[in-house]
């Protein structure tokens, strides 16, 4: 069962209760299990996340920039919230800081697809 929802597709978590939206604090490990990064994270990163795209959802990208920021400081490990840095950077129009807060997402789990697809949609939009 696949539905669409406002930010994504909402398919059936394997091997668990309830469902997983693509962007969501969640993604498949390794192994193939559905993992909560929000688990992984502490509580005031997550809270720093939640935030930044209350901020960007209402147009504030340099709040939203700055607020993703203090996650990754207080959780250098938070991919996605590293991968949504980049993604705001290079709405700022920041190609550099992009490029690299991608790389990082990246780096931090390579399984994740959405980070290399946006770093790979700059890369092609700036030749």
């Amino acid at each position: 069962m696949i539905m669409l929802v406002k930010y994504g597709i909402l398919r059936p978590s394997e091997g668990r209760r309830g469902y997983w939206i693509p962007g969501s604090p969640a993604h498949r490990s390794r192994d193939g299990c559905w993992i909560d990064v929000a688990n992984q994270q502490s509580d005031e990163a997550i809270a720093h996340y939640r935030r930044a795209m209350h901020f960007h959802q209402f147009g504030q990208i340099h709040a939203a920039i700055d607020s993703l920021q203090e996650a990754v400081e207080i959780s250098p490990s938070y991919a996605e919230a590293w991968e949504q840095l980049g993604v705001l950077c290079s709405e700022a129009g920041d190609s550099g800081r992009a490029r690299e807060h991608l790389r990082k997402a990246i780096s931090l789990d390579s399984d994740r697809l959405s980070p290399l697809a946006c770093l790979g949609s700059l890369e092609y939009s700036e030749g």
